[in-house]
C-alpha cells in the first residue's frame, strides 16, 4: 500500500504516469543517502571501521526504538500526509548536510 499512488487519478489515465514518476523521487533519495552518507563518512571525515559500525548501528537503533511506536501511530492516520511529511523532513535533513559543510559545521 505504501508504494501505490493513492487516489482516483491512478487508474490508467495520463495522470497515473505522473504518479509513478513522483514515487521515484523518495526511492532515489533513499538510495543516494544509503550510499553517500557512509561514503562521505569514510572519504571526507576519515571514519574508522569502528566508527562506521557505530554509524550503521545508530541507523538500526533508530528503527528499533521508534519503529514500533510510529508504526502504531501511523496506522491510525491517513498515510499520504505522513509520507509527504516524511519525504519533506528527509529532504530538509539531507539538505542541511551541505549547508553545514559550506558554513564550516
Amino acid at each position: 500500500m505504501l508504494g501505490r499512488c493513492v487516489g482516483t487519478a491512478c487508474g490508467g489515465s495520463r495522470i497515473s504516469s505522473s504518479c509513478g514518476q513522483l514515487r521515484r523521487f523518495p526511492k532515489i533519495g533513499s538510495r543516494i543517502s544509503r550510499t553517500a552518507i557512509p561514503l562521505a563518512a569514510v572519504l571526507v571525515l576519515g571514519a574508522s571501521p569502528f566508527q562506521m559500525g557505530i554509524l550503521n548501528g545508530a541507523g538500526a537503533a533508530g528503527i528499533l526504538v521508534f519503529g514500533l511506536f510510529t508504526g502504531a501511530w501511523a496506522d491510525r492516520l491517513r498515510r499520504r500526509p505522513i509520507l509527504i511529511a516524511a519525504d519533506l523532513g528527509r529532504a530538509a535533513l539531507l539538505g542541511s548536510i551541505p549547508l553545514a559543510a559550506a558554513f564550516g559545521r
